[in-house]
This record gives structure tokens, sequence and C-alpha cells, in this order.
């Protein structure tokens, strides 16, 4: 966990094992868009098909981090999510 006190960057170690682990299937996640009205989303297309999605959400001062990527099985090693 990373955070900004009093103009000096600092860390602690948190473990999440006791959290239970899911996995989702692209494109068939089910996020809650409402409460992420701040977030932006950009999709990779081929044709009409979205191929792949990057999900970005405002961070620290002007910055936004990369939340979420995902690209189709069928598309992977493809250097989508690079591009």
């Amino acid at each position: 966990m990373v955070s900004y006190n009093n103009g000096k960057w600092d860390y602690q170690l948190k473990k999440y094992s006791s959290e239970k682990v899911t996995e989702m299937c692209f494109p068939d996640e089910n996020y809650d868009y409402d409460a992420m009205k701040e977030s932006t989303f950009i999709g990779a297309y081929d044709g009409k098909n979205c191929i792949g999605l990057a999900i970005l959400q405002p961070g620290f001062f002007k910055y936004m981090y990369l939340s979420d990527l995902k690209v189709n099985k069928n598309y992977r090693d493809q250097h989508v999510g690079k591009s």
C-alpha cells in the first residue's frame, strides 16, 4: 500500500492470502459502471468485435493509473495490450 503524507512517500506491505481468488473471463465481467463514473474505458477492436479493454482510474495528483487490462484469449500474444 503506497501513501504520500506530509511531502514524503511511504509504503506498507499487506498480504492478501486470506482473500478468495476469483476469475472473470473477458468480455463477460460484471462491472458496476455507475460506481466507475470517474474511470476511462479504452477498447481494442477487431472490426466491430471488442477484443480488449483497459480501465484507467484517477490516482494521485493529475495522474491516472491502469486499474484493469484484459485481452480476449484468442488475441493474446499479438501485442494487443501493448498497443
